[in-house]
């Protein structure tokens, strides 16, 4: 007789999970005002359950944020399937789910409003030093978390420079710079949890899709004709993309190589 408890138990924890992650998100929106008050006072209206379980129900709701929750809970149910059936060698069921939580809070707050919030980055520090010291000690992580925050930051510092010596030559003031803080602080995040060397390929790779991505939105934005100069790009989840491959994937990169 097949026992289905376990795969109960593991579908349960991933609805749990992604709920956990629509919470976190939504909690920082309402704390920042990045939501109007109309949406604010419908999520707390149905007592936050009814938004977080089915938010087609909510009219002022956006259809993105509808859709990124319903998708960010059926992603979880994946993700905890597929952690426990086939766990990533060398880390465990419960890291790998740890920290995927954290990538994709990241990854979500990036891509809707372009920020990393500090709270998040000093979270991520924690967990990801914590990482760092189960997987491979205290030194290496240390080495990998200041490499990772130096080499980014030389890029914000380069970005801000470049920005005021366009704004200088156009004689206008741009706001708009291609690497925020948020990101040097997440590159140190993935520092930590890369270590030393790892980081040196994390960024490596990370630059690599950055620019990849980047050709193609340029390229869409170009014949769709609405390009518009200095517009950023989210960087955040390139770093995670590029960490998610490192952690879950390296050994089929390695038999690649091999």
């Amino acid at each position: 007789m097949v026992n289905f408890f376990p795969l109960i138990l593991i579908v349960l924890l991933g609805i749990i999970s992604g709920i956990l992650v629509n919470f976190i998100v939504t909690w920082f929106y309402i704390r920042r005002d990045f939501l109007l008050p109309d949406h604010q006072k419908a999520i707390r209206d149905s007592k936050w359950f009814g938004y977080l379980i089915w938010p087609w129900n909510i009219p002022s709701c956006s259809l993105s944020q509808k859709i990124r929750i319903s998708f960010v809970q059926i992603l979880f149910i994946g993700i905890s399937l597929w952690l426990w059936y086939k766990p990533p060698p060398k880390v465990s069921f419960w890291w790998g789910f740890g920290l995927l939580i954290y990538f994709i809070i990241v990854i979500v707050m990036d891509l809707e409003y372009r920020v990393v919030l500090h709270p998040i980055s000093i979270t991520g520090s924690i967990l990801g030093f914590a990482f760092g010291i189960w997987a491979r000690g205290i030194p290496s992580t240390l080495i990998g978390g200041a490499v990772g925050f130096g080499v980014m930051y030389l890029f914000y510092k380069f970005g801000e420079l470049f920005i005021l010596w366009q704004s200088k030559r156009q004689g206008r003031k741009i706001d708009e710079i291609a690497l925020g803080f948020g990101d040097v602080n997440i590159a140190g995040v993935i520092g930590l949890i890369l270590g030393w060397p790892g980081i040196i390929l994390g960024l490596t790779i990370a630059i690599l899709i950055g620019g990849f991505v980047s050709i193609i939105y340029i390229s869409v934005m170009v014949i769709a004709r609405r390009l518009r100069a200095f517009s950023a790009i989210p960087y955040a989840p390139f770093l995670i993309l590029s960490t998610f491959i490192l952690l879950y994937f390296r050994v089929y990169l390695d038999s690649l190589v091999n």
